[in-house]
């Protein structure tokens, strides 16, 4: 297509018929194709220009004419100006088939599966407090602290009190931090000049009522720190830990520094499916426990674990399905790249008094083609890849191995569907696709599938 049909700034009617990944409304005009944030399929709105390039543009809500039935209030009054969530104007209902189609749309344009069996996507009764980990930013503004998240696809903060999909005790931190900040005229970070002391505050909570508070600085000495402490064991219940990563990089990597502790110990417990987990400040765990085990549970009914089972789990981050598959008596070895998560890993294995676990630290797609080459050949392979999905040399390994089963859990539906393509065109069948709603008012959802290997 050649210039925009449309101008910046001009003012238009649109029919908006389709949702696309990000959760943005998608409508046509003359055939150019143009993106409404916060609009839903079936409603006809009038719309502002923001955006017209040649391919496509995008508009911002002005009035909506007629309204789709599946529209709800928002529950979170910055919703829209948070970039947080982004289908907290959809019922949950809605919420839930959006991202069992997003799924199916993947399989089928992506990953070339014209019969896939997208089950419904498992939902939460409640699906808000479900987060147990806040991360939020703090900034400086004309001597006004701001503590909250940032609005989408800019690093302007949306000033937040209390976030509704984070555990409640978020907000108690957040007030009693503000408060502090303000009373010490403590710098905060300035990502431009990499100047100022206060980055970030972190919170952790488990399901075993235990609490984390992490002071993200650009430095080390923090002033009147006693005072924050204090104010934070008298106004957090379950407060455990309190601690300081020190990062005096000039990045926007939250956790990239050495950890001190203030308060209590350097880590809190947690539960999984009867696995005792403990938590540092730089664990990596879903930060949604309810549906982890869900998910989790999905995983390895799929996988079929036995005692006599020897499962390789690449991506294996702090080992929570590799233990998982442990206490079933499997034997399993666990790769994972980032090295603080296999400290936890190995100390959680420990904690379980597993002797049938291994933890490798190194990346997935170098060290199981070694493994695969001098192991006995393992049954199972479970893979949880980060968004990009597999390594291509991994997913050769797999292959050339002859694996018999790969039980794969994606948080990218786009990926998931790349690599079960390379899987089928390989002699792997694949099974039926369970979305989990790990995240409920975002665009994101995790899957769980199995792809067996066709005898010959």
């Amino acid at each position: 297509m050649g210039k925009s049909p449309l101008c910046k700034n001009q003012e238009i009617e649109l029919f908006i018929q389709d949702i696309s990944a990000e959760g943005q409304g998608v409508g046509k005009h003359d055939g150019y194709t143009v993106f409404v944030p916060q609009t839903l399929i079936g409603e006809r709105v009038l719309i502002k220009v923001i955006k017209a390039g040649k391919s496509f543009g995008v508009g911002k809500l002005i009035k909506i004419i007629q309204e789709s039935q599946y529209r709800q209030h928002p529950t979170c009054e910055k919703f829209g100006k948070c970039g947080g969530c982004d289908l907290m104007h959809l019922k949950y209902e809605a919420q839930l088939e959006f991202k069992r189609n997003r799924v199916l749309q993947a399989l089928k344009r992506i990953g070339k599966q014209e019969n896939v069996v997208v089950n419904n996507t498992l939902g939460m009764d409640y699906p808000y407090r479900y987060r147990n980990k806040g991360a939020f930013c703090i900034q400086k503004i004309d001597g006004e602290i701001r503590l909250g998240l940032f609005e989408k696809r800019t690093h302007r903060i949306v000033p937040i009190d209390d976030c509704i999909i984070e555990d409640e005790t978020c907000k108690n931190v957040i007030s009693i931090v503000k408060e502090w900040a303000m009373e010490t005229g403590v710098s905060c970070y300035n990502e431009e000049t990499g100047k100022g002391l206060l980055r970030n505050i972190i919170v952790r909570s488990s399901t075993l009522n235990e609490v984390m508070v992490i002071l993200c600085t650009n430095g080390r000495n923090i002033p009147k720190s006693k005072v924050l402490v204090d104010n934070l064991c008298n106004g957090v219940d379950s407060l455990k830990s309190i601690v300081q990563c020190i990062n005096t990089k000039q990045t926007n990597v939250m956790m990239d520094g050495e950890i001190n502790v203030l308060h209590g110990k350097d880590r809190i417990n947690e539960n999984i499916l009867g696995v005792k987990v403990e938590l540092s400040a730089k664990a990596f765990l879903q930060v949604n426990p309810i549906q982890t085990e869900v998910l989790y549970s999905h995983a390895i009914d799929r996988a079929g674990i036995t005692k006599d089972s020897f499962i390789l789990d690449a991506y294996c981050g702090s080992g929570s399905i590799g233990l998982l598959a442990a206490s079933k008596g499997a034997k399993v070895i666990g790769v994972e790249c980032v090295e603080d998560a296999i400290t936890d890993a190995n100390r959680n294995a420990k904690l379980n008094n597993f002797d049938n676990i291994e933890f490798i630290c190194g990346n997935a797609e170098e060290e199981i083609p070694k493994l695969l080459k001098n192991e006995q050949k393992p049954d199972t392979v479970i893979v949880d890849p980060p968004r990009k999905g597999c390594a291509q040399t991994l997913l050769d390994a797999i292959v050339g191995a002859k694996i018999e089963k790969v039980v794969y859990v994606s948080c990218n539906p786009e990926t998931l569907a790349r690599d079960v393509n390379f899987f089928t065109q390989r002699g792997y069948l694949l099974g039926d696709i369970q979305p989990v709603d790990m995240f409920p008012h975002t665009v994101h959802v995790e899957c769980v599938v199995m792809l067996s290997r066709v005898k010959e």
